[in-house]
């Protein structure tokens, strides 16, 4: 998989409403809300953390196809940044969430450089990582006494408030 730049999530306004995907608390299930195009100063176009709209980013990461799928999500509650992750049933593709192309470009590039795992990234630089080089969601070293995956998830990430709910 080639490094991700910026550029590669770039998405136009195509019209004067934008579809979001609204994620429901503790549900699979999604659902559409149709809204009002808005471009907000210091975020990517279409990003609103006032409304809860975050850009969302999938990369395929097995076959070298280059697909990309790009979109808007809801109901998420970051506020800035970017979050990266190859744990994604059934694909284990790269999806990052993010408030603006520059933290999401930096998240998924070190999920990349890890061949695999979590990945934060706020005001241009990366917060915290996990690397989970087994199909980007195990770690050789989990269950091992002293080492593995469970250090570096203990820590919270720089600037990351948690919310329960969200």
């Amino acid at each position: 998989m080639d490094e991700i730049r910026p550029e590669d999530m770039e998405l136009t306004q195509r019209g004067p409403t934008q579809r979001v995907i609204l994620l429901q608390p503790h549900e699979l299930l999604t659902k559409e809300r149709l809204v009002p195009w808005k471009n907000v100063p210091g975020f990517a176009p279409g990003v609103d953390v006032r409304r809860d709209i975050l850009k969302a980013a999938v990369f395929e990461r097995h076959l070298g196809t280059g697909h990309v799928g790009l979109g808007f999500v809801g109901g998420y509650g970051l506020k800035k940044g970017a979050v990266a992750t190859s744990v994604a049933h059934d694909s284990h593709n790269l999806i990052v969430v993010g408030t603006n192309d520059r933290d999401m470009a930096l998240a998924a590039n070190a999920v990349r450089a890890n061949c695999g795992g979590l990945a934060v990234a706020a005001e241009g630089r990366v917060t915290g990582e996990l690397a989970l080089p087994i199909g980007g969601i195990m770690d050789r070293r989990i269950g091992v006494p002293g080492g593995g995956a469970s250090e570096g998830a203990e820590r919270k990430p720089e600037g990351i408030r948690y919310q329960p709910g969200h």
